[in-house]
């Protein structure tokens, strides 16, 4: 068994709540960010089984966070889908993004094999340093 800890866990619904806060914030720049906290927890709460199977992949996800102390400090989150989706939504308001960057770094939720793509949102500063480590982790694959 594997004894590495993982940098992220998923986000209980009050720190979900936390997000949607600070991203709110933060209008009007940040509505997808607030748009797509709010939609994933609207989906997971009033659909089970088959209708949540069938709901689009966009809200078929689970929000993760940094596994510290203090998990929300920076508004950093990583959305990442079940089964097959390969879209991987991150943002964090953290400059430079190293928080961000050693999660997606280090973290086992990530399907590299699906060859993921990556929504990022935020400065066009954390969006460049963010590629690039999404380049490396894609190469190193």
């Amino acid at each position: 068994m594997n004894n590495v800890i993982d940098p992220l866990r998923p986000a209980t619904p009050a720190e979900i709540d936390q997000l949607v806060n600070i991203y709110e914030q933060l209008l009007p720049e940040s509505v997808q960010f607030v748009s797509i906290l709010q939609n994933i927890v609207r989906i997971k709460t009033t659909l089970h089984g088959t209708a949540l199977e069938q709901a689009s992949h966009r809200f078929r996800k689970t929000i993760y966070i940094p596994n510290k102390a203090n998990p929300i400090r920076f508004g950093t989150f990583l959305a990442i889908g079940m089964d097959e989706d390969i879209f991987v939504m991150v943002n964090t308001l953290e400059q430079p993004p190293s928080e961000l960057e050693d999660a997606i770094r280090k973290t086992s939720y990530i399907k590299w094999h699906l060859k993921p793509m990556f929504v990022i949102g935020g400065d066009n500063g954390i969006r460049e340093s963010l590629y690039k480590v999404v380049g490396e982790q894609v190469r190193n694959q």
